[in-house]
């Protein structure tokens, strides 16, 4: 009779076996996360911004995500470091460093709050030796934020990657019925610097957007704007054509099926159509009419801003929903991260 040993390896010295052999061959990367605070309460004469890090062993990969619009200062940098919670911190787990930039007046004047964010990469910069990546990634006004800074700067401040999240590139369009809703969209919107600047036709949108498009030449595009890796990702699908009823056009703009939405008052209201996210050279559309319906499409969909564009699906425009856009932006960060 030939007696063999009965010896049980447990659990736990399996996982630490397996977990060594990972680290040994750089299949886990396990990385010190640190918090860290930066902020200016004022910056030349007006009010300043907030910044939240959550850095992953050494500050080496820094991706700024840029806040939107917030007229009552509501979100907060913790309100989004807890929304975003799980995102952020599986990108720490890949070595990358999250920083939420927010504003201390968000509806302070865009040019403004642009030298905020400008102030704010200049004193990263002294983080670093040397060049180093960044990216940027801009919510819906931190969008437009980013790209007045570049504008001001004439610059692109080091920024190696750069998007723009259902960001409002030709302004924001509310349905036609929001002037019915008790004034609504004077409080909500037009009362507020930067909620005049983006709101497309206005005297103010305008000045901004107009001086915006003045600088952005070819050369401009070129020198500045080209280096960068650049994308666009909006709440809507215009690439097709869509159709409206009468009713539709009568509530909401002509872009009702390719426009995010937001909520005033407990009713959907149309806010960045598709061209808006995407910048568009040309946003204008043709259409024809067949059974009642009123059928569109843009006659053009060509962006010379932005070297990618991700549709995905109608959404509302909230800070929620900016997560699964977050997803996506992330992941192309990663894919494109410079070598």
């Amino acid at each position: 009779m030939i007696l063999k040993a009965n010896r049980k390896i447990s659990f736990p010295l399996i996982v630490g076996i397996l977990i060594f052999s990972m680290l040994q061959f750089g299949l886990l990367n396990v990385q010190a996360v640190t918090s860290f605070h930066y902020e200016k309460a004022t910056y030349n004469g007006h009010a300043g911004y907030i910044t939240e890090w959550r850095i992953a062993g050494d500050l080496d990969k820094p991706i700024i995500v840029v806040l939107g619009f917030d007229p009552d200062n509501s979100f907060t940098v913790d309100d989004a470091l807890t929304m975003y919670d799980t995102l952020i911190a599986d990108m720490n787990s890949k070595g990358y460093d999250v920083i939420i930039f927010d504003y201390y007046d968000g509806d302070l004047w865009i040019e403004q709050n642009a030298e905020n964010l400008a102030d704010f990469i200049r004193y990263l910069d002294t983080w670093f030796t040397g060049d180093y990546p960044l990216a940027l990634a801009g919510a819906s006004m931190g969008g437009i934020v980013s790209r007045v800074m570049f504008a001001q700067e004439n610059s692109n401040m080091g920024v190696d990657i750069f998007l723009t999240l259902d960001s409002p590139h030709h302004g924001v369009y509310f349905s036609n019925y929001i002037d019915a809703l008790a004034g609504l969209i004077v409080d909500f919107f037009t009362l507020t610097p930067a909620g005049q600047q983006m709101y497309h036709g206005s005297d103010l949108y305008n000045e901004l957007y107009g001086w915006l498009r003045s600088v952005e030449t070819p050369t401009f595009l070129s020198t500045v704007i080209g280096p960068m890796t650049t994308a666009a990702f909006a709440m809507s699908n215009g690439e097709g054509y869509w159709a409206v009823t009468w009713d539709d056009l009568v509530v909401h703009t002509k872009y009702h099926p390719v426009t995010s939405y937001t909520m005033i008052s407990n009713n959907a209201v149309d806010f960045i159509p598709y061209h808006s996210a995407m910048n568009f050279d040309d946003p204008s559309t043709d259409y024809f009419v067949w059974f009642g319906k009123t059928y569109y499409w843009y006659k053009s969909t060509q962006t010379s801003y932005f070297d990618y564009k991700f549709p995905t699906y109608r959404q509302e425009h909230s800070a929620s929903n900016f997560g699964y856009l977050l997803e996506l932006a992330m992941q192309f960060i990663q894919d494109h991260w410079p070598q």
